[in-house]
């Protein structure tokens, strides 16, 4: 998979990680796959994959729920492995994809400062 994009310095449990799917050939599930490999401070390196609908917004969002579940970054941290100590600490995640992804991440830097971190 090719590398898209590098969040840098996301603090996870009030950060913004927006995927589109701009892919126009995607396979028959309609979708295109994304993969994430973030690390912080210590652990090991988590990965884990998420499918976004063509022409559609994928978002992490502080506070976000699916299914009654947290759906934030935070979340998907310790989903893939990290402890919630771990998840809560600031980490740099990598994106990865075949498809024609646009991939945006914000952080929180004190209370109200919103800082744009996604290299390509």
């Amino acid at each position: 998979m090719e590398r898209k994009a590098t969040l840098l310095n996301l603090s996870p449990w009030q950060a913004w990680v927006h995927l589109y799917c701009q892919e126009e050939d995607v396979d028959d599930s309609g979708k295109c796959h994304v993969a994430f490999r973030c690390n912080g401070m210590e652990g090991k390196p988590v990965s884990w994959t998420v499918e976004v609908d063509q022409y559609r917004i994928f978002s992490y969002w502080p506070g976000k729920m699916e299914n009654g579940e947290s759906a934030n970054l935070q979340a998907a941290l310790m989903k893939a492995g990290k402890v919630e100590e771990e998840a809560r600490k600031r980490t740099t995640c990598e994106v990865f994809s075949d498809d024609d992804v646009a991939v945006r991440g914000y952080t929180r830097f004190g209370n109200d400062t919103l800082i744009p971190v996604a290299i390509y």
